[in-house]
């Protein structure tokens, strides 16, 4: 879980009222993440020409990820955001951590096959792992909370969550989820409207904004630097790649390491090259 923090998922409505109209005055938009958000600090405008080994453009949790990695490994990092690391939807989405992919092992066995499905499961298992290990590794205060139950709302969707959940557990070697009683349920929520569920201890769910500035901190003191209102308008390639921002420039080293590491959302890609069009990015 997450370092003990005096930030509050629940707060007065006075209280909320008064920080959604600080964070109004900011660059991040409204909502309750950006209200209760916990260190964020305003990253500089890129101003004239730098050079790098990686240059890695957005600071959602992908970008933020990479820079970070990517610095812990020795590179020379800069990323180029053109908001506020975490604007996205990387700063205000439900916050869930869950496991495996958007459908269910059986439902992926029969469009991919049992060896791809595994392959898909693992790898969503070790991206859950890595979310936690960086929490716990740098100390980010994001409000990490174990747990997630999936409550059915018709009779025929409890006993498939059951069915999921004992699948899960007997040919996937994951203890962490179990099927939940109708009445188990309805203490757990205070209502007796559902007919059943499954509770997965190895999900979860964080503060996702929290999340996403812990990632810029560690970033930076991996030594990557952080460029924040540094929307990239072109992207340059050959022995001098870069990132043009406006009036300024960040280069690849010439002669060295370079590599260009594009992470923005469609629609901003779809701008800057057919290439990015036809991409699809996180």
């Amino acid at each position: 879980t997450c370092p003990p923090t005096t930030s509050r998922w629940f707060l007065p409505g006075h209280e909320l009222e008064a920080r959604l109209h600080a964070v109004s005055r900011s660059s991040h938009t409204d909502s309750y993440f950006a209200a209760t958000a916990l260190g964020a600090i305003e990253h500089p405008r890129l101003l004239g020409e730098v050079a790098c080994d990686v240059c890695v453009i957005g600071g959602g949790f992908t970008g933020l990820s990479a820079a970070l990695h990517l610095a812990e490994r020795g590179f020379e990092v800069v990323l180029l955001e053109a908001r506020r690391a975490g604007w996205g939807a990387s700063g205000r989405n439900g916050g869930q951590l869950g496991s495996g992919q958007r459908r269910s092992q059986g439902e992926l066995e029969r469009l991919v096959g049992a060896a791809q499905a595994r392959a898909l499961w693992d790898l969503a298992e070790e991206a859950k792992a890595a979310v936690k290990e960086r929490v716990r590794r740098h100390q980010i205060p994001c409000d990490l909370k174990s747990g997630a139950l999936r409550a059915a709302t018709k009779p025929g969707d409890a006993a498939l969550l059951a069915a999921q959940a004992e699948d899960l557990r007997a040919r996937y070697d994951y203890p962490h989820v179990r099927a939940v009683p109708r009445d188990e349920v309805a203490e757990m929520l205070g209502t007796g409207i559902y007919h059943g569920g499954s509770l997965d201890r190895g999900a979860g769910h964080l503060h996702p904004l929290n999340y996403a500035l812990g990632l810029a901190r560690a970033a930076r003191q991996a030594g990557a630097r952080i460029f924040e209102d540094s929307p990239v308008t072109r992207i340059e390639s050959g022995a001098r790649a870069g990132a043009a921002t406006g009036a300024t420039t960040e280069c690849a080293r010439q002669g060295s390491r370079r590599w260009m590491l594009e992470m923005w959302t469609s629609t901003v890609g779809s701008r800057l090259s057919s290439r990015a069009s036809r991409s699809d990015r996180p």
